[in-house]
């Protein structure tokens, strides 16, 4: 029996030799073509992604820019208040208004960046980030948020420092709310007491004086070395996305 199957086996085995080889091939034509389908189907997902990311990276970009202008702005008038204080002369001249006015100008300002990060938030939580096959982009979404951290830390500093301002602003014997926000919001309703008394004298007190100038020292780091550096980085990661999103 078995010597008759051998012998079978031996007269058909090219033509079950064709047939296993073409088996095979057609398993691996449709294993690469599977393939091929799975890549082309990753490749349009990263393409919309990083155009989604790069839409993000932009908006930050215009956020940024948004933000330094205000942050520059209020320095300016921080730089105007510090010489203000520093001009017994001028000090004596300016109006209880005036100085209200220049005082919430100059420090009741919020340091705070928007930013755009739900695209790349959801490719890292995905997963999707190993897939992105240029390194170049890869390396710069992987340590995003540790650059964008820099930025942040310095920025929690900045509102550290401003509540201790508005501490001492409430706590101090020589300032008063209720002066302040009838000359800054006169419209509120807000009456002066019948023996009002100046603000100004605020300026004499030393922890004063350190709080606003530490102020203005932390916010000037943030225009002239984090701002910097941030506006650089977006700018480097939107350029590389678009090279990559024109040659995909």
């Amino acid at each position: 029996m078995m010597k008759r199957i051998l012998t079978t086996l031996k007269e058909k085995w090219p033509e079950y030799f064709l047939e296993i080889l073409v088996l095979i091939i057609g398993i691996l034509l449709a294993l690469q073509v599977n393939n091929w389908n799975e890549e082309r189907i990753l490749a349009n997902t990263q393409t919309k992604q990083l155009r989604i990311i790069r839409q993000e990276m932009s908006n930050n970009l215009f956020l940024l820019e948004k933000e330094w202008e205000k942050l520059s702005v209020q320095i300016e008038k921080q730089l105007k208040f510090i010489d203000l204080i520093n001009s017994p002369s001028a000090m004596d001249s300016i109006s209880e208004e005036a100085f209200s006015i220049l005082l919430l100008q100059a420090f009741n300002e919020r340091v705070e960046t928007p930013i755009e990060n739900s695209a790349l938030n959801e490719l890292i939580s995905s997963g999707g980030l190993k897939d992105i096959k240029n390194d170049s982009i890869k390396t710069y979404l992987a340590s995003w948020h540790t650059r964008l951290n820099n930025l942040k830390k310095q920025e929690d500093i900045i509102k550290e420092t401003n509540k201790g301002f508005n501490q001492f602003e409430r706590q101090s014997p020589d300032f008063s709310f209720r002066v302040y926000l009838n000359t800054v919001y006169p419209d509120r309703g807000i009456s002066l007491p019948s023996s009002p008394k100046s603000n100004k004298k605020i300026v004499n007190n030393q922890e004063f004086e350190n709080i606003i100038i530490t102020l203005w020292g932390q916010q000037r780091r943030v225009e002239t070395v984090f701002y910097p550096q941030y506006k650089k980085d977006l700018i480097a990661i939107i350029e590389a996305l678009d090279k990559e999103l024109k040659n995909p």
